[in-house]
């Protein structure tokens, strides 16, 4: 099987629920390893935990702790880039990022 035909495989799996997440959007090899790193090896994984609470986690252990990383994570959860996302939606990301102490986040907006 060709590089490109497993490509093919992995995006025809992002609706399905162990796609890898490099085969998400916004996902590229080094925030795929990222990912890894705070226990998220798959999408169905991502999206059950959240975009929000793996940044923070990823946030604490040094790895991809900016709001464009958190846009991100957010565009790979819904399936679209990030830049696609509501501008309303990415400024409360931008916010987020930029007081990641601020205890409600978005998911609590999100309802």
């Amino acid at each position: 099987m060709t590089a490109e035909s497993n490509h093919a495989k992995d995006v025809d799996k992002v609706s399905g629920s162990r796609a890898r997440v490099e085969a998400l959007p916004n996902i590229g090899p080094k925030l795929a390893a990222a990912l890894r790193a705070v226990g998220v090896p798959d999408a169905e994984t991502l999206r059950q935990r959240g975009s929000e609470a793996v940044w923070r986690d990823m946030r604490e252990q040094g790895l991809f702790d900016d709001a464009t990383s958190l846009q991100a994570l957010e565009g790979a959860v819904r399936g679209v880039r990030w830049h696609d996302l509501d501008r309303g939606l990415r400024a409360r990301l931008v916010e987020i990022a930029t007081d990641p102490d601020h205890e409600n986040g978005f998911a609590a907006d999100a309802g």
